[in-house]
């Protein structure tokens, strides 16, 4: 790779002020591995600003301009981020304002690693929804119970003294917005090891996942509980505040956002509830909030007539609305759908992009042959939406390929 190569020579004998235009994968690649990390032990300050696809006339690539100074041998490192959107790239030109930026200082001698660049679709994301009630505002989240000794010896499949209904482990039947199944966990007070039996757990509540479901981008899955499982350390008890309603929490969780934010975070094996709160709910009407809770009612009853079909296209419609009312921008939206949109949806089985395929077709058709609601006509239009962002990326390089050849046809002329 003659970038690789270039860039290593040049920190064989580091200048006092070093700057380079690299590809996009210089932030993350395998390939720049080394060299991020003898430019972060060489270097006092480092600058990366991520450009945007538009930049050059000539190259379609996103890029990073990579800047770096000072060689004083201080143990800290200053690191300083910058993202320019498309969309934002004039008025970074004339004002210098990037979409967004941050600093961080750190100390060589105590970092397990260089943090040299933060994925941007989370940055974005949690900048762009900054303003948004967070899931710590509408509701109380708190982890299953533990025990003292292991927990096979604590469940059961049938019933039995001082055991009640509830759920041990996701497979036992956990999906999106149902529980299928349940076994019966031991509410002895002397085998647990703290207090979490003691929750409200018989009172309404969503139960999700704290445990990361698949090594993707989909990461939880939730469900309403009207029944009053209990639950082992394996899951989340979330109650709401007020009358805040059950199924607009699930489907938060269960929506595009929340997974990719969370995939994004530090991967652990666990979901940590301070990685829960911070989730952003988005704005919603009355009449959204009631569709939304009717959905729900509608995809449990299709699993209990196991009319499979009929439950994606709830699935899809519950999925479109939420992240609809994030009001994301086009580029934002483009990149969050080719984060996640092509990873199938666990216990759905279908990718987000191909749910609103089919969706489109099934409501395309509809419109020609009877004819559409006023909330499938807006529902269409949010997909159309949808989909022109997740052809974005593959149409604006053609695009751009076609302007710039009609520009050399009008040169030639001239």
């Amino acid at each position: 790779n003659k970038a690789v190569e270039t860039i290593s020579r040049v920190l064989s004998a580091p200048p006092k002020l070093l700057g380079f235009v690299l590809p996009r994968s210089f932030t993350d690649g395998q390939l720049y591995k080394d060299i991020r990390t003898k430019l972060v032990e060489t270097y006092d300050a480092v600058s990366i600003i991520a450009l945007p696809d538009n930049v050059f006339q000539y190259s379609n690539a996103e890029t990073v301009l990579v800047l770096a100074s000072g060689q004083s041998n201080n143990d800290a490192v200053e690191l300083h981020r910058m993202f320019i959107a498309k969309g934002d790239y004039e008025q970074f030109w004339e004002t210098g304002k990037p979409t967004w930026e941050n600093k961080e200082t750190f100390k060589r001698s105590t970092a397990s690693s260089y943090p040299l660049w933060e994925h941007s679709l989370a940055t974005n994301l949690k900048e762009y929804l900054k303003d948004l009630i967070k899931l710590e505002d509408v509701a109380d989240i708190h982890r299953g119970i533990e025990y003292q000794d292991s927990v096979s010896n604590h469940v059961s499949n049938i019933q039995r003294t001082g055991f009640k209904k509830g759920l041990q482990k996701v497979e036992d039947g956990l999906n999106p917005y149902a529980v299928l199944n349940h076994r019966y966990i031991d509410l002895n007070p002397n085998s647990m090891l703290y207090k979490a039996y003691l929750r409200p757990w018989e009172s309404p509540k969503v139960i999700a996942s704290a445990i990361r479901i698949s090594r993707g981008a989909w990461k939880i899955i939730s469900a309403t509980d009207r029944s009053g499982l209990y639950c082992y350390h394996a899951f989340h008890g979330i109650w709401p505040k007020g009358d805040f309603s059950l199924e607009i929490i699930t489907a938060v969780l269960n929506g595009l956002v929340a997974n990719a934010l969370l995939s994004i975070s530090p991967q652990t094996r666990n979901i940590p509830i301070k990685d829960l709160r911070p989730i952003p709910v988005p704005n919603l009407s009355e009449n959204d909030i009631q569709w939304i809770e009717q959905l729900v009612a509608k995809y449990k009853e299709s699993l209990t007539s196991k009319n499979y079909s009929r439950s994606l296209d709830i699935v899809t419609q519950i999925n479109v609305l939420i992240l609809s009312r994030y009001n994301l921008p086009s580029w934002l939206l483009s990149d969050l759908l080719e984060y996640i949109g092509y990873e199938e949806q666990p216990r759905i089985n279908v990718s987000f992009v191909e749910q609103i395929r089919m969706r489109h077709r099934k409501l395309v058709d509809k419109k020609f042959l009877e004819g559409l609601t006023p909330k499938e006509t807006q529902e269409l239009e949010q997909i159309n939406n949808m989909l022109d962002a997740v052809e974005e990326k593959y149409y604006t390089p053609i695009k751009n390929e076609l302007a710039m050849l009609s520009e050399s046809i009008l040169t030639n002329k001239q």
